[in-house]
């Protein structure tokens, strides 16, 4: 999928190139046997062969030139491309681990400030930092897009979540376990998302995390739901790039991403504004349960 504009290139190229050569060696063997059958007019129709040849000739010359151009151009947009992936990885790599270098004088100043009675001031500080790290992780997945590849390892939901409780501002309460087939990065981003369009959409306080088999088969089913009370939304827009459904909503790339890496990942996500308890993201995704 990489290649796919360069492909689309070369057999453009290769079409247009075999039906140009074609078109000239056929008007020229048809002006030859008209010459033949017609000896009176073979002065003229030998000009006009001369002149089909001419025109075929440049019509194939611009056919080459305008292909070359065109996979340069490609060639350069995808090394541009590349530079502009690079210089996001190494920006977001130097802004999280000076983000990381906050959260830890975060939950120091938190701690010195609680053996006072106002530990609760560096609260906010610590969400800021977990909602600007999740900001600069969604950019990057974007601008990666689909050239990223995403590997299939086994994972365990309950690990995933354990290991990501830190980065949640609200708690986390699973069913029960499961073993996940997916990319760890990916899914680490999707809980991310959730949890915190859970907590600043939806000024949840606690998600809950259903666990069933799916109906396909080899796939098991996600229910995530918060008690945020859900909204009035139309679930057939949700995950669309920057569509924004509510005021306070940003650019819509949070639901977009679960949408996006979900598929990616042989799965699929579907959006519940309003569940039993409030907004619910139901995932089908390749793995088997506990």
């Amino acid at each position: 999928m990489k290649d796919w504009r360069i492909l689309s290139v070369v057999a453009w190229f290769v079409f247009t190139l075999s039906l140009a050569v074609w078109q000239a060696i056929f008007s020229r063997q048809t002006l030859l046997q008209l010459s033949n059958l017609n000896p009176n007019e073979a002065t003229l129709l030998a000009r006009h062969a001369r002149m089909v040849q001419a025109e075929s000739l440049t019509l194939v010359s611009m056919l080459i030139l305008g292909g070359i151009a065109l996979a340069t151009l490609i060639r350069k947009e995808r090394q541009a491309g590349s530079r502009l992936r690079e210089f996001l990885a190494t920006f977001t790599h130097e802004l999280k681990t000076s983000l990381a270098s906050l959260r830890i004088q975060a939950e120091v100043l938190e701690d010195s400030l609680a053996k006072v009675g106002a530990g609760n001031r560096a609260e906010r500080i610590l969400s800021d930092l977990t909602r600007i790290d999740l900001q600069l992780e969604n950019s990057l997945a974007l601008a990666r897009g689909q050239d990223e590849t995403l590997l299939r390892e086994k994972a365990s939901l309950k690990e995933l979540l354990s290991g990501l409780q830190h980065s949640f501002s609200i708690p986390i309460h699973l069913e029960r376990d499961c073993q996940l087939v997916v990319d760890r990065r990916a899914m680490e981003s999707i809980l991310k998302n959730i949890a915190q369009n859970a907590a600043l959409h939806g000024k949840a306080q606690n998600l809950y995390v259903g666990v069933s088999a799916a109906p396909t088969q080899g796939q098991v089913e996600l229910r995530l739901e918060d008690d945020g009370g859900g909204a009035a939304l139309d679930a057939s827009r949700l995950g669309r790039l920057f569509h924004r459904p509510t005021a306070s909503s940003k650019n819509g790339i949070g639901l977009y991403l679960i949408a996006g890496l979900s598929r990616r990942m042989g799965g699929s996500a579907r959006f519940t504004p309003q569940g039993a308890r409030g907004f619910e993201v139901r995932l089908e995704l390749p793995g088997s349960l506990a």
